[in-house]
């Protein structure tokens, strides 16, 4: 209440100081290489979860392509060179999409479904949830890019694979974060998967080319027959016939199953801007759940990020949290969900933070994850953002021999105690915590946002939205902003770099804290002014993340 908005600019200074200069950029140093913390041009940019991703949807915006044919593109380079976080195998994810010429945005979800063999029984074993040959759901990521490609996109699949197909084919140098994940894999991994991913046994050291011939060939495959022959045919054969044979369920009728669709977003409004994300068995109803609490709020008056933030801030998203645990899941098996965007539901979590109680859920935390995500700004001034995952790193850890195809562990995303709307079943979809962003204000293109990092995504993003509208940030500031993660629960995750000063004040209020050193993945953000043509974008925290303009 008593919240007034300040007049609309998409781009206003922050308090700390003007915004770089058009053609500037921040630098950071990574290994010795330069590398910008914040690009600031005209007309396109994009940033995304490694560098060879941005690189290829910068290609694809030079070449004339769209925010949604540079966002596919980069996801297929990703599906080669981040082969711990995702790939054509993976269980899926979802894009939001900002067409500027009509001022609407639009939803693609390719959430992935349990096999239709589900039975308990078989799952009783925590372990065969997280690895191995009944851990993967149906593989959603090919269906989800083929469809955002032909509803949105200007190019074809032929154009958009050409630099996943190179870096298969010719290789790429391997970075220390993929060492460590093929050393972690190859230590547990089953010998046929073993063979079908590393022939010679060998896990290529840092700096060695790692190629991937098998998988060079399917692309290629999917270039000369199309993408939808990814589940009909050979490719579903060959993946349920090795599956099969080490006792596995996935089949080549599960393929079958319709496994993408263009969806309206979930949107809530906040301080005057539209905020848009994708619907469930997505994440992001958590995310606009806060945000819409926090709508009760005059945050902007307050210091940015000072205890009284992020007091506010934990608390609201500790009880959105909670109904997150408790209720959410396949909406074709949740009742009413949108009851939890409702202004009631905003009300009374308001009214519960007014009142001072440090809350704690009782419901457990979900596990981790390795995501990839992508935003990109074209030239037209659409926004994407584009998010998908294996599940945790080397997903199942099954590769299909004569393939190259890593497998999802999509299976380890639900529940199998109790009979929350989360337990596994048959042909259910898998609830997952990705949510790609985009923000727009009175039909003008605004940002988009995107976060990697399994349960620490919801509370990531929403950060970054408050830290756009809230106080202004530019994308640069927004990425290096101190990170907090709440499920529910206290302790607080903050990473090591958090402000002693609010760390003290807030413990004195009751509140404890975990220290990490990083929170997730890295944070993408880019932004346009839509009236000047200038675009900001930023990608932070690890040496895997670059932004392009």
């Amino acid at each position: 209440p008593g919240f007034h908005p300040r007049p609309y600019t998409p781009h206003p200074p922050h308090p700390g100081g003007a915004l770089p200069a058009a053609g500037s950029s921040r630098m950071r140093s990574i290994g010795g290489i330069a590398l910008p913390e914040e690009l600031v041009g005209e007309h396109a940019g994009a940033a995304a979860t490694d560098p060879l991703g941005a690189e290829t949807a910068k290609r694809v915006l030079e070449k004339g392509g769209n925010a949604v044919d540079a966002a596919v593109a980069a996801t297929l380079t990703l599906s080669v060179v981040r082969v711990g976080a995702t790939g054509l195998g993976g269980y899926g994810g979802g894009l939001v999409y900002f067409d500027a010429a009509k001022g609407k945005s639009i939803a693609i979800n390719f959430d992935s479904r349990a096999p239709k063999a589900f039975r308990d029984e078989l799952y009783a074993n925590p372990e065969v949830r997280q690895r191995g040959y009944l851990a993967m759901s149906i593989p959603t990521n090919v269906a989800g890019l083929d469809l955002a490609l032909r509803k949105f996109g200007t190019m074809s699949w032929h154009d958009v694979s050409a630099d996943a197909i190179r870096f298969a084919e010719e290789g790429f140098a391997i970075r220390h974060d993929i060492n460590v994940a093929l050393e972690n894999w190859s230590k547990v991994a089953d010998p046929t998967s073993l063979k079908a991913l590393l022939p010679d046994g060998k896990v290529p050291a840092v700096g060695d080319t790692f190629k991937q011939p098998d998988l060079a060939q399917l692309l290629k495959l999917l270039v000369d027959r199309g993408p939808a022959s990814f589940y009909e045919g050979e490719i579903p054969q060959r993946v349920a016939k090795q599956i099969k044979a080490h006792g596995g369920i996935l089949s080549e009728e599960d393929f079958k199953v319709e496994q993408a669709h263009e969806v309206a977003p979930l949107h809530v409004k906040y301080r005057g801007y539209d905020v848009y994300t994708q619907p469930l068995p997505a994440g992001g109803l958590t995310s606009l759940q806060i945000l819409k609490a926090l709508d009760r709020f005059d945050v902007s008056k307050m210091e940015p990020w000072s205890a009284d933030v992020v007091h506010l801030f934990v608390e609201v998203a500790k009880r959105c949290w909670n109904d997150r645990l408790e209720s959410l899941g396949d909406p074709d098996f949740v009742k009413d969900p949108e009851r939890f965007l409702s202004d009631a539901r905003a009300d009374e979590i308001a009214a519960d933070v007014r009142t001072g109680k440090i809350y704690q859920t009782k419901y457990a935390p979900p596990p981790g994850s390795h995501t990839a995500n992508i935003v990109s700004v074209d030239r037209q001034h659409n926004l994407c953002s584009l998010t998908c995952t294996h599940g945790v790193s080397m997903g199942s850890y099954v590769v299909i021999d004569g393939l190259g195809l890593i497998l999802n562990n999509g299976m380890s995303r639900f529940i199998y105690d109790g009979n929350g709307p989360n337990r596994a079943a048959p042909l259910k979809r898998v609830f997952h915590n990705m949510m790609p962003v985009v923000i727009t204000r009175d039909d003008h293109p605004v940002a988009a946002i995107g976060y990697t990092g399994g349960p620490t995504i919801p509370s990531i993003t929403t950060e970054a939205i408050m830290g756009l509208i809230d106080f202004r940030e530019t994308p640069g500031q927004i990425v290096r902003s101190p990170k907090l993660h709440t499920d529910g629960h206290e302790p607080i995750q903050i990473m090591d770099d958090f402000p002693k000063d609010v760390e003290e004040a807030l413990i004195k209020r009751g509140h404890a804290f975990k220290h990490m050193s990083y929170i997730g993945g890295p944070l993408q953000v880019a932004t346009v002014n839509h009236s000047s043509g200038e675009v900001h974008a930023a990608s932070s925290l690890k040496e895997q993340a670059a932004a392009v303009l």
